[in-house]
């Protein structure tokens, strides 16, 4: 079967688009090494850049860029990917006018996401780009050909699944462990063919989980004293970072290390690695091939004093479930777990006051031993918090930004005539095409009804509005407040902050100090007007 075309300008019997079209730039890679079909690297920035660049020249509005790291996209994920389902939404909003993928597996590989991802496209007429071609989701023949390169970018998928199930049994056949290398050990690999040779203790770290065994066992030490110590020795965790390190998530979160936990400890401790055994889903299936760290009986009694939360359950022994409590559903206090210490960024809580019954926010520091920064009274922050968000919302600009432009029945209107006039300008083209009216007497016709449709389609798009956001605009913002209980006015703070920082005080006496010396908060969106 020949290649299909893709949209050109000048083709004949083609919808083509038209100026001021809105496109949503999405990259992804299943590594930060990702190669593509095409034989060369293109990293999330790498393929946004060259979306930018093609949205530019063909004057595209950019409606939103979305982007997953090292997440795979295929039927066999194990983890949801975090942007992809905001680009589905917004498809389905009919926010968007044209999807654009530096090439057709960056968006999936599941044969089920890709016919709910052509069902939306389809209902709103969208075309999808692939890097520099434009095809069309309504032209049966654009998608006959798509439809050929998802299946075999699923075929090329599956491929991959059979070789890595492949190597897991060969790796087990062969006493070779599989997946990532624990804490202990470190992996020796052929230079010339990259293949894994073996796996050896690393003297340094194995060294520390024998002696992470002998203070849990013989010197009964709690694994919170542990943790510290290293911390206070600069240890370095098994992710390579010391408490306290700034580290950068891959969307580009600031973040700062917590150090040695116990969890760390439990982490490490609780893995049958260390006493040369291979596991899979929490059950122990037989000889790993390597060399033991720890012994059986001692790393046995290592678990039985961790205890249940420090490993799974074996399956098939009818245990029920644990049941876990949401963050959000514990929490008692407006800004406990919200607000951050300015000095170290670590989590603030709240308890009672050294030898008093007043409630204070407090410094939870970044781990075991840390030092703390403080604390301040709950009343205190709470008030600051609220005349601060307050004084904020009494902006007129601030408040009009976060309430709806349009109602639904003006919105439904407006998506009428994005229809009517697409229809119109159908025709047009079709009239040019057979020859009954001139291109150059069309070009005013066409001139007028693409001003008209980029007008229409901005009316039709909706707005989303948070309903926290919307009440706090529409009524009076202390009386909405007052009214909430305390998850939705926790769930309002985090909506609309950045970032809340419980600041340090210094010296300055017994004087009544204004809310900005006690907290300092980053707002989002609109409210940094």
């Amino acid at each position: 079967m020949a290649r299909v075309q893709p949209l050109a300008a000048g083709a004949a019997g083609v919808r083509m688009p038209q100026q001021c079209l809105r496109v949503i730039l999405y990259g992804r890679v299943s590594d930060d090494h990702y190669v593509g079909t095409s034989g060369t690297k293109r990293s999330v920035n790498q393929q946004l850049k060259t979306g930018r660049r093609i949205a530019g020249e063909r004057g595209w509005e950019i409606a939103g860029e979305f982007w997953d790291n090292d997440q795979s996209a295929s039927q066999y994920a194990r983890g949801a990917r975090e942007d992809w389902p905001k680009v589905e939404e917004m498809i389905r909003a009919g926010e968007a006018d044209i999807l654009w993928l530096w090439e057709i597996s960056r968006g999936t590989r599941d044969r089920i996401v890709w016919a709910h991802l052509v069902d939306a496209c389809q209902t709103h007429r969208m075309w999808l780009a692939l890097d520099e071609d434009l095809w069309d989701t309504t032209n049966p023949d654009h998608m006959r050909y798509l439809d050929g390169l998802m299946a075999d970018s699923i075929h090329e998928s599956g491929k991959t699944r059979k070789r890595v199930l492949r190597d897991m049994t060969d790796h087990a056949e062969e006493g070779k462990p599989h997946g990532p290398t624990h804490y202990a050990y470190d992996r020796e690999y052929d230079p010339r063919t990259g293949e894994l040779i073996r796996q050896v203790p690393n003297a340094e770290r194995a060294g520390r989980c024998v002696d992470i065994a002998d203070r849990l066992l013989r010197k009964k030490q709690p694994r919170t004293s542990i943790a510290a110590e290293f911390n206070r020795q600069g240890v370095r965790t098994p992710h390579g970072r010391l408490m306290g390190e700034e580290w950068y998530t891959r969307r580009g979160k600031r973040m700062v290390a917590q150090g040695w936990t116990s969890e760390t400890i439990d982490t490490i401790m609780s893995s049958p690695s260390l006493m040369g055994k291979r596991s899979h889903n929490g059950r122990i299936i037989g000889e790993g091939g390597w060399e033991a760290v720890l012994d059986e009986p001692t790393w046995l009694a290592v678990q039985k004093l961790l205890g249940p939360k420090a490993r799974q359950a074996p399956k098939g022994e009818g245990s029920e479930p644990r049941k876990v409590i949401p963050r959000e559903a514990a929490a008692e206090y407006l800004a406990s777990a919200i607000m951050v210490c300015d000095v170290c960024g670590a989590a603030t809580y709240v308890k009672p006051q050294s030898g008093k019954s007043t409630l204070s926010y407090y410094c939870s520091g970044l781990g075991k031993g840390a030092p703390l920064h403080g604390s301040r009274a709950l009343a205190t922050v709470d008030d600051a918090i609220e005349q601060q968000l307050f004084e904020r919302l009494a902006h007129p600009d601030v408040r009009a930004a976060l309430v709806p432009q349009e109602n639904a029945d003006a919105r439904r209107r407006a998506q009428d005539t994005v229809a009517a006039l697409e229809e119109e300008l159908e025709r047009l083209y079709e009239d040019v095409q057979s020859g009954s009216v001139s291109r150059r007497m069309a070009q005013a016709d066409e001139q007028r009804l693409t001003q008209e449709l980029g007008l229409a389609r901005a009316n039709a798009a909706p707005r989303l509005v948070d309903p926290l956001a919307e009440q706090l605009a529409l009524g009076d913002p202390e009386a909405v407040w007052s009214g909430w209980g305390l998850s939705q006015r926790r769930a309002a703070l985090k909506l609309l902050t950045e970032e809340v920082r419980l600041l340090r005080i210094g010296a300055g006496g017994r004087r009544k100090r204004p809310p900005e010396e006690h907290v300092k908060i980053v707002w989002k969106g609109v409210l940094t007007q």
